[in-house]
């Protein structure tokens, strides 16, 4: 679970849950075992809008960060398949890293996922320079950002990678 406030004070959390969760008197019924979730609250907690991350299988939301106009950038990792805003990704490992983009009204912009042999995940992001934005995380195996396949060297390794608005 993460959370980031943006300037005007409202506070964007990500998440995982089960069958059913309440943020800010929204409501996100669950499709799989584990979802995860992106939502916007006020600063004095109403729900703004709510958005289910998930699909047959385990999937959670670990980091989130919070552009200068609002826009919000989640990262999440999933098995097996799963729906983002009516888009399908399908995994290529156990535990593969999704990056979605979502407008300040909560309309999703674009996402992906990033292929991987092994588990990959993303556990922080922060706003970089030209609307991009740095994840860090980690991996095993090998984990493609967009610019060809990292190696692991033999165990769990990090990543640091500036993305771009449309990676």
């Amino acid at each position: 679970m993460s959370v980031a406030v943006d300037a005007s004070d409202q506070i964007v959390l990500v998440g995982d849950f089960t069958d059913h969760v309440v943020l800010g008197g929204l409501e996100l019924t669950g499709a799989g075992s584990w979802e995860a979730f992106v939502a916007r609250l006020s600063p004095e907690g109403a729900g703004l809008w709510a958005n289910r991350i998930g699909g047959a299988l385990h999937d959670e939301g670990l980091s989130v960060a919070v552009g200068e106009g609002g826009d919000v950038w989640a990262g999440a990792y999933f098995e097996g398949s799963v729906e983002v805003g009516g888009e399908v990704f399908a995994g290529t490992a156990d535990r593969n890293m999704l990056l979605v983009n979502y407008a300040p009204n909560g309309l999703k912009r674009w996402a992906r996922a990033f292929p991987s042999q092994g588990n990959a995940m993303s556990n922080g992001l922060a706003r970089g320079p030209n609307q991009g934005v740095f994840a860090v995380g980690n991996f095993v195996g090998s984990l493609d950002l967009g610019t060809g396949p990292l190696q692991s060297a033999g165990g769990m390794d990090i990543f640091l990678a500036l993305l771009g608005w449309d990676p």
